[in-house]
C-alpha cells in the first residue's frame, strides 16, 4: 500500500499533518541505537509516558486516517547502505488496522531512500503479523534511493516509520531493536523455483539444463505421479541434474488444527525426504504464502528455511529464513524485467527467490508463464551463470 505523498494532500489537512509531525519531533526522544551486542537498551519518549530505559519501546498508536509517525535517530554509529543492511527486531498487534508502511532512511534532515514494506489483502500472507517477533530487513535492492541524492554517500543516521492505519481498533508497535549487519557476500544470487511439482516444471528443467542451471522444486507428496504432475522418473530425473526436491503441501497450513499441522508437516517431510534427501527436504514453501505464529513453531522444528510467495527481494544472509520473501512471476513480468530484477540483486548483493507455477498453461492465468519467455530469461542469465544457484545452495553459502 503506497502512502499518499505529502504534496498531493488537501492544504488543511497538509498543515495539520505538518503540525503533527513538528509536535512529534519534539515529543519522540531520539532512540540511540548500536551495532548488535549481548545487551542492549533504547531510551524513549512517548506523549503516554515518561523517559525511560527500556529493552524495547512500546508505541501505542490510535487508528487514524493520517499517517503516524515514529522517528528513530542511531548516535554516534552511522550505517551505509553501501556495505549494510538495516534491521529492525519489531512486534506489532491489531494489524488488522494496518494499511500502509513506509520506512524512510535519512541523513542530516535530507532522505536518502525509501522502502515500501507489500502488505496483501489476506493478513495470512504478510511478513508482519498479530503478536509475531518479526526481523525485518531493509535489502538494498527493495530501496528507492533519492535521485537527486550524492549517490556516492549513503550513510544514514535517522530513521523515520511511518504507519497508515483505518479506523479498526489500535495498533501497536514494539521496536525491540535497530542495527546494521555487514551487506555478504558482495554478490548477489538468483534462485528459480517452481511450485507444486506440474508436468510442465520437466520442461523448464531441460531449459535450464542447457545453460548449466537447477532450480528448486517444491513437491507435494501426494501430487507426484498424479495427472498432470511430475513423475517420480522425472522427479529422479531432476534430481540428477542437480535440482533441489523440496517441501510443499496443498492446504495452506494455518487452516489445519494444530495436531494436524505437525502430522501433516512431519508426513511432508519424511516423504519428500524418501524421493528427494535429507538435505533438500529441510526447505519449505507455505501453500499460497500462508503462516501463522502456530505454523512458524511447527515449521521451526523440522524445516531450515520456508519461503513465502512475495515480498520482494531478500537479504543476505536473510534475516529469518523461515519468512524468505520471493518474487512471483506473472505473465505480466517481461523476461526483460526479470532479468533486470535478478542483476539487481547481483550487483547489490541481494537474492532474487523468483516463483514460478505453471509453463504453456494459459488457462491458469496468474500462474502460467510462457516458455517463450521463459527461456529467454534463462538464457539472459547466461553471463551470470555462477549467481544461479538452488535454495539450498544459496543458504549453505549465506550462513
Amino acid at each position: 500500500m503506497k502512502i499518499q505523498p505529502l504534496e498531493k494532500l488537501h492544504p488543511l489537512k497538509k498543515a495539520s499533518l505538518l503540525l503533527f509531525f513538528t509536535f512529534s519531533y519534539l515529543l519522540f526522544n531520539l532512540l540511540g541505537c548500536t551495532k548488535p551486542t549481548p545487551t542492549h537498551s533504547l531510551t524513549c519518549q512517548s506523549p503516554w509516558g515518561n523517559v525511560k530505559t527500556h529493552s524495547s519501546c512500546d508505541f501505542k498508536l490510535a487508528s487514524a486516517d493520517s499517517p503516524t509517525l515514529i522517528r528513530i535517530q542511531k548516535k554516534p554509529e552511522i550505517g551505509n547502505l553501501k556495505n549494510e543492511t538495516l534491521l529492525l527486531d519489531l512486534i506489532l498487534s491489531g494489524t488488522q488496522s494496518l494499511v500502509g508502511l513506509e520506512i524512510r532512511l535519512n541523513k542530516n534532515g535530507l532522505l536518502r531512500a525509501t522502502y515500501v514494506l507489500p502488505l496483501y489483502g489476506e493478513k495470512s500472507n504478510n511478513f508482519l503479523q498479530d503478536d509475531l517477533p518479526s526481523q525485518l530487513s531493509l535489502p538494498f535492492s527493495s530501496l528507492k534511493l533519492q535521485e537527486n541524492g550524492d549517490s556516492s554517500s549513503l550513510e544514514i543516521d535517522e530513521v523515520e516509520i511511518f504507519i497508515n492505519a483505518q479506523n479498526q481498533g489500535p495498533l501497536n508497535i514494539k521496536i525491540l531493536n535497530m542495527s546494521w549487519i555487514p551487506r555478504q557476500p558482495s554478490k548477489g544470487f538468483v534462485s528459480i523455483t517452481f511450485d507444486d511439482g506440474y508436468s510442465s516444471q520437466y520442461f523448464a528443467a531441460e531449459i535450464m539444463k542447457k545453460q548449466g542451471y537447477s532450480g528448486t522444486a517444491y513437491l507435494i507428496p501426494s501430487a507426484i505421479d498424479q495427472s498432470s504432475y511430475l513423475t517420480s522418473q522425472q522427479i529422479n530425473d531432476m534430481k540428477k541434474l542437480g535440482w533441489d526436491i523440496s517441501s510443499h503441501f496443498e492446504t495452506p497450513i494455518p487452516s489445519l488444527k494444530k495436531n494436524e499441522k505437525s502430522q501433516s508437516l512431519k508426513n511432508i517431510f519424511e516423504q519428500i525426504q524418501k524421493i528427494g534427501s535429507r538435505f533438500s527436504a529441510q526447505h519449505f514453501a507455505y501453500p499460497l504464502g500462508q503462516f501463522d505464529k502456530e505454523t512458524l513453531e511447527e515449521i521451526k522444528n523440522l524445516f531450515s528455511t520456508a519461503r513465502l510467495a512475495g515480498g520482494g527481494f531478500e537479504s543476505l544472509p536473510p534475516a529469518d529464513p523461515l519468512k524468505m520473501r520471493a518474487i512471483n512471476v506473472t505473465p505480466q513480468l517481461s523476461p526483460t524485467q526479470l532479468k533486470e530484477m535478478a542483476l539487481k540483486a547481483i550487483e547489490n548483493g541481494d537474492w532474487a527467490i523468483f516463483m514460478f507455477h505453471y509453463l504453456d498453461q494459459p488457462d491458469k492465468g496468474d500462474l502460467n508463464y510462457s516458455s517463450t519467455d521463459f527461456r529467454l530469461f534463462i538464457e539472459g542469465l547466461k553471463k551470470n551463470k555462477n549467481s544461479v544457484k538452488t535454495i539450498s545452495e544459496v543458504f549453505q553459502r549465506s550462513r
